[in-house]
């Protein structure tokens, strides 16, 4: 009779270790495979959408480049930006078979350029966003103390030695993006973005309205037919002439025609662009990560012929 701690026992006690063994190194394996195959998929699909992306964003230079009417760009009844009144807005969203693409074209001449602002239209800025007056001429005066060349702060602005206790100095040109507005004395990141409500926050401060949206660093003057009320009048121009390029703007966005550019244009500004804002993004089948790439671009027209420089370039997985 065999006990049961005999050699028989102890086979199959091994026997029973190896199986296990064999079934954590097949698991391990399969696992391996399944996520390999996973990663090699998203590759590819992450690939996909960034060459959607970028073949969207060559389809939006093709449209600014092709512009009938290069002295008219003007926002359509929709809401969108128009080159001229024969072809449509090329902005929206696209479904292909596996994909979807989304176009967003803006002009950035229908912002506000920080580094041209006088003192004058900073503090309508700034008080367009609800800043508290105290705080308004100290952030006018450290603008232009950032921006100067020289050494010799504004009475409310900050040099060398207020910034050299934060490890940087001030940039003494003119700003690269809205953004570094932050590295500037007195300014918050809430004027930036806005203030949404939350337990934390003061009812005093949930009006803030967010600057970024109304801010670049690129171009000279104001597209009157691409800007908002609000921007051209902290642009300066008066309500007459914000009442009656509004007029116009409706006038031809209900006849369909587009803007003539032969008439005179009320206020300071022009009626078309040379800088405009192209966003594309794209994503593959039901893959969660997308492709988005912003750019900037300068529209130039020289001999007959229209030119186009990139600016600035990002790409972002998201």
């Amino acid at each position: 009779m065999r006990t049961p701690g005999g050699k028989d026992g102890i086979a199959l006690v091994m026997t029973l270790w190896v199986i296990v063994l064999l079934t954590v190194v097949a698991m391990s394996f399969s696992f391996s495979t399944r996520r390999s195959s996973a990663s090699t998929r998203n590759m590819k699909q992450d690939t996909q959408a960034y060459f959607l992306a970028l073949s969207a964003h060559e389809e939006a230079l093709a449209y600014l480049i092709t512009d009938a009417d290069p002295l008219v760009d003007y926002i359509d009844e929709q809401g969108a930006l128009r080159t001229d009144a024969n072809r449509p807005a090329i902005a929206g969203i696209k479904v292909l078979d596996n994909a979807t693409v989304e176009i967003r074209l803006s002009d950035e001449e229908s912002r506000l350029n920080i580094n041209r602002l006088n003192a004058a239209a900073l503090k309508r800025l700034f008080s367009y966003a609800e800043v508290p007056e105290d705080e308004i001429q100290g952030l006018v005066d450290s603008i232009a103390d950032w921006k100067d060349s020289d050494d010799l702060h504004h009475l409310s602005g900050a040099e060398d030695e207020y910034y050299e206790s934060l490890g940087y100095k001030p940039k003494n040109r003119f700003l690269n993006t809205p953004e570094e507005l932050l590295l500037i004395k007195g300014f918050k990141p809430e004027y930036l973005r806005g203030v949404t409500p939350d337990e934390e926050t003061p009812q005093a401060a949930l009006s803030l309205k967010p600057l970024g949206p109304l801010l670049t660093v690129y171009g000279h003057r104001l597209n009157v037919y691409t800007a908002t009320p609000d921007v051209m009048r902290i642009y300066g121009l008066s309500d007459a002439d914000i009442a009656a390029i509004q007029t116009r703007r409706q006038i031809a966005a209900q006849q369909r025609t587009g803007l003539l550019a032969g008439t005179s244009t009320p206020g300071r500004g022009r009626t078309f662009s040379s800088y405009f804002r192209i966003q594309t993004l794209a994503r593959v089948s039901n893959n969660p990560m997308a492709v988005r790439i912003t750019a900037v671009v300068q529209r130039v027209f020289r001999s007959g012929k229209t030119e186009l420089k990139t600016l600035y370039w990002r790409e972002d997985f998201e």
